[in-house]
């Protein structure tokens, strides 16, 4: 029966309407009769939060599936029933998560490592750095030509000068470098995203680079001046010949005397100058017909075209001794200390340096065959290593280190439970664009694949806070010390538990939770905050569970209904007695119009591990429920052949013969039986009773839904009246209300009859006063036919039929 005796004082309440049911009253919100609420123990969602749950594939994604071998599968069991049918369920999930347990739920983890180290490469000269021509850092990343290039104009800079002129040019998040003061004030340049040894930098070949053999070293050039790359060499073509005469040659002589159009056609590439890449430059030798010519009067010339500016440059020539080079920007190329300088041999080199540095002297030259050049592109070199090498400073192309004891990040399970250790990740970089990607599997299926993450935190897709938003099955925590992505793999987790204790009297403390905490079945307690009609904790009978289900749909909501289990395997007389409170698992007898149980477990099919099991019946009358209010109002009985089908199930673990019904059913006895008939192809509910003892209308559940319905009915209805002036146009407003409820719910056979009393009879002036308004509704709620009794007769023949009955 409801629990609350009478009308508290209004001086100690808030406004509200309050309704009285035989002297008892009780606060209840809008509900529909299709949702329902479970408790109990899952392999993994959020612990002792009601979850809203609308599919099967909402449910596993969510809680898990059921693992019968290791974990307690029945709360998926019975949302997996009910889901047959509805699509409003309300899941508490319960673990232990006490600190200190040795059987608290954990999360199923797994430590990434990063990909590898960092590229670093560090001059090997210290600052001050002086330029005298505005100068060029070009680079590729990953293999991937940047889309800038960096200058520093002709001056002066300390190494942090220098530093800070590179770096406010770059946005590191998106160009993948940076450029650093490291130590004896030496500048350094390093990776920003690329790491590990499938990552790469390199210093590209351009015109006047900061890098690449110094001015007046062995390889000379307009560059160097960082001290980086500095074993970077030229691309060069030397002539075939070291001299030409139409008679005996002397080396070093070239006898033109009897030639006329005379040139080179030669072809630059890699200075990312458009005025030099790719142009075929005509040198004209014109000059040098009819004389007899030294290799140094023929590298002179050559050179003193590219000083005038008559052809583009990017090269110059070398040989015959020569040590002053042609003007660049106002500077004379120092020459003396070029390997080939005194070469009789004529050598054509670019200004540049590095594998892209490339100088071609076409076959089509009128000189050609008088230079005897290869007619082949000649290429520099771009010496390559790991970041770490000696002489770093040297190379030109260099790759992350590999580093195996560093973590990226730690990937965990989205929530604790042994689900997780059925999660396998598979991490791909891309070191071209710095990101990588997720690709989730769970219990071998892909379930998740998240792309363009990283470990920025500053970015939106930062991979710790995106999965923390996005992801239903992985999180990962940071190791915000190192800024390296992970190494790419396929990583499993392990180690989750369910947080199951194995003490069942710690079981049913963590299934009861508290009404302080709103854990466990409490935290369906506040029936303004969830809307449910039916509670259930599937699979488990013990008393302090079942009490506890009854205590919160009793004294705290007051609008459920609370679905009970029996322990698994009781024959029919042990049902009757452990309901009745003499049983070894029971010594309470239940007795509440709050709750109702249903006997006995019942078989279905098990889809994802593909085996038949025994269930609660709790999940499969709550199916039952869900679909008799589809086809009927909720005063209709859940039970018969018509609304009492239960979907999904193959067996009953027990079936009662009609004297055992009998017993379960009469006697102040209460269990409604699942069961099947011969002429029936499938199980029915066979019982409506409520575990109310007392023979009222309320020992069924017609009647105790009924009921819930015209209160929750009328109290929503009549909340728009709150707060307007209580008078006789209120009352009739109220009366009005109520009566067109109560008439549509007598019309749908919920009710006989009803009568309504709010007029000032109740309503005295110090009620007025008072600020409250009462009112009391009688109701003849309709009964469902249980029983049918036919009495045939056998008459003698010429019996006159009208004076028989």
């Amino acid at each position: 029966m409801a629990i609350l005796r009478g009308f508290p004082p209004s001086n100690t309440i808030s406004p509200g309407v309050r309704i009285a049911e035989n002297d008892q009253s009780f606060i209840s919100p809008e509900q529909t009769f299709h949702r329902a609420g479970l408790v109990g123990f899952a392999s993994k969602g959020p612990i002792n939060i009601p979850t809203l749950v609308q599919t099967a594939r909402q449910l596993h994604t969510i809680f898990g599936y059921p693992h019968p071998d290791t974990s307690d599968p029945y709360l998926i069991y019975a949302a997996e029933q009910y889901l047959l049918v509805a699509n409003e369920l309300y899941v508490v999930r319960v673990a232990d998560e006490e600190a200190v347990s040795d059987e608290r739920a954990v999360y199923a983890s797994k430590d990434v490592p990063v990909a590898g180290g960092e590229i670093i490469i560090q001059s090997d000269t210290a600052g001050p750095y002086t330029f005298e021509s505005d100068s060029f850092f070009k680079w590729k990343l990953n293999g991937v030509l940047a889309s800038k290039t960096l200058m520093v104009p002709d001056d002066a800079y300390t190494t942090t000068e220098l530093v800070a002129a590179l770096n406010t040019q770059l946005v590191s998040s998106v160009d993948g470098i940076q450029f650093f003061v490291g130590t004896g004030d030496k500048i350094g340049v390093s990776t920003t995203f690329s790491f590990g040894p499938d990552s790469s930098l390199e210093l590209v070949s351009v015109q006047n680079a900061i890098y690449g053999p110094a001015n007046g070293s062995t390889a000379p050039g307009f560059s160097g001046v960082s001290g980086l790359g500095t074993s970077m060499t030229q691309g060069s073509s030397t002539s075939g010949n070291d001299g030409y005469s139409a008679g005996y040659t002397v080396a070093g002589t070239w006898d033109f005397t009897s030639q006329t159009n005379l040139n080179l056609l030669v072809v630059v590439d890699g200075t990312d100058n458009v005025l030099i890449d790719n142009v075929v430059q005509t040198v004209d030798l014109d000059d040098l017909e009819g004389l007899s010519n030294s290799t140094e009067d023929i590298v002179n010339e050559i050179n003193s075209q590219i000083t005038a500016g008559t052809i583009p440059g990017g090269f110059y020539a070398v040989g015959g001794g020569v040590t002053d080079g042609p003007e660049i920007d106002g500077v004379t190329l120092d020459l003396s200390s070029h390997p080939f300088v005194n070469a009789d041999n004529v050598t054509l080199a670019t200004l540049h340096h590095g594998k892209d540095a490339k100088i071609l002297v076409k076959s089509d030259s009128t000189a050609f065959a008088i230079f005897d050049f290869d007619g082949l592109t000649g290429g520099g070199t771009s010496p390559s290593g790991t970041t770490g090498d000696a002489d770093i400073e040297e190379l030109a192309i260099v790759v992350g280190s590999t580093v195996s004891s560093t973590n990226s990040f730690t990937l965990t399970a989205d929530s604790p439970g042994i689900e997780g250790n059925n999660t396998q990740v598979v991490i791909t970089n891309d070191i071209r664009e710095g990101v990588f990607t997720l690709d989730v599997f769970s219990n071998g299926d892909g379930v998740e694949s998240w792309g363009n993450l990283t470990k920025d935190a500053t970015s939106t897709y930062y991979v710790s806070t995106f999965l923390t938003l996005t992801s239903n099955f992985i999180r990962a925590v940071d190791n915000t010390s190192t800024a390296a992505p992970p190494k790419n793999g396929t990583y499993t987790l392990t180690g989750g538990t369910d947080g199951i204790p194995s003490d069942p009297d710690d079981q049913d403390a963590l299934l009861v939770g508290t009404d302080v905490g709103l854990t466990g079945v409490y935290a369906f307690s506040e029936p303004e905050q969830i809307d449910i009609d039916l509670i259930a904790c599937p699979g488990h009978s013990s008393t302090a569970v079942i009490n506890a289900l009854i205590s919160v749909c009793q004294d705290y909501r007051a609008d459920a209904m609370a679905i009970i289990d029996p322990p698994f395997g009781l024959t029919v007389n042990e049902i009757i007695h452990w309901q009745n409170g003499v049983h070894p698992l029971n010594t309470t007898r239940f007795d509440s119009d709050f709750a109702a149980l249903y006997w006995p477990w019942v078989k279905i099919a098990d889809t994802f591990n593909n085996i038949d099991v025994w269930a609660p019946p709790s999940g499969s009358v709550m199916a039952v429920y869900a679909k008799s209010d589809q086809i009927a109002e909720p005063w209709f009985a859940p039970a018969g052949v018509v609304r009492g089908q239960v979907p999904g199930i193959s067996d009953v673990f027990a079936r009662p013969t009609l004297s055992e019904r009998d017993l379960m059913y009469g006697n102040r006895n209460a269990i409604n039986p699942i069961v099947q008939f011969s002429d029936f192809d499938g199980f029915l509910v066979w019982g409506q009773k409520t575990l109310q003892r007392t023979p009222t209308a309320l020992d069924r559940v017609n009647v105790r839904r009924l009921m819930f319905t015209a209160e929750k009915r009328i109290r929503n209805a009549s909340r728009q009246l709150l707060f307007d002036p209580n008078d006789e146009i209120f009352r009739t407003k109220f009366t009005t209300i109520a009566n067109s409820i109560l008439r549509e719910i007598q019309i749908g056979r919920g009710i006989t009859d009803f009568v309504i009393l709010a007029d000032e009879t109740i309503n005295t002036p110090d009620v007025i006063d008072r600020n409250e308004f009462r009112a009391r509704i009688g109701i003849i709620p309709t009964r469902a036919v249980e029983f049918i009794f036919i009495e045939f007769s056998i008459l003698r023949s010429g019996v006159d039929l009208s004076d028989s009955f």
